[in-house]
């Protein structure tokens, strides 16, 4: 792809009221901050193309890029070219960047330990998911109900989730408590947030 349109949050807005299909090429942890409803999240340097190939709707669409440089827009959209993906153009922005558009927008909730009591106090209709390996479950068990849901056995061993659930992920390790909140809003689940245990 020779040329590429980095588009204003007008025109971003615009091809978005005009249902393109929106990709997020941003990192996790800018995603999880803020990002457009219904976008699909493909973050980092390599824009998992197998993953892509999998969502059938977007093969011969058309699609707006939000990416956070121009070069990782530029990459990106070489890259969905590639996969049949007419990208329409690309919007370099943040989260910050969504605000004042009037699009939809939402974001992971990301708790220290010393919050997850008062949250589920305030939220008593949720799921904690204990991503952890057993062996890490065993030797500091949470005083919260939750499900064990090792991150090594997803997706077979997710448990059965409706997409009105309120789910919140907790592990030790942040990028993991991270990763597991993504993968949850990336299928469908719209309330998540996730958990370090100190």
């Amino acid at each position: 792809m020779s040329e590429l349109d980095i588009v204003s949050a007008r025109e971003a807005k615009a091809f978005i009221t005009q249902g393109v299909a929106v990709i997020d090429v941003r990192s996790l942890v800018s995603y999880c901050h803020g990002h457009i409803v219904g976008s699909l999240s493909l973050p980092g340097g390599r824009y998992q193309l197998s993953f892509l190939a999998a969502q059938k709707e977007l093969p011969g669409r058309r699609a707006l890029l939000i990416a956070e440089t121009p070069t990782i827009a530029y990459e990106a959209a070489e890259e969905f070219n590639r996969a049949h993906v007419v990208i329409v153009g690309a919007w370099v922005t943040s989260s910050e960047g969504f605000q004042h558009t009037g699009l939809r927008t939402e974001h992971v909730t990301h708790l220290t330990f010393a919050q997850v009591a008062p949250y589920i106090k305030a939220h008593p209709e949720i799921t904690i998911l204990d991503v952890r390996e057993i062996h890490e479950s065993h030797h500091f068990p949470l005083p919260w109900s939750a499900i064990s849901s090792p991150l090594s056995t997803w997706p077979e061993g997710l448990p059965s989730l409706t997409t009105k659930h309120l789910v919140l992920s907790i592990s030790k390790d942040q990028y993991r408590s991270l990763w597991a909140a993504w993968a949850l809003s990336q299928w469908g689940i719209s309330h998540v947030g996730y958990a370090i245990l100190q």
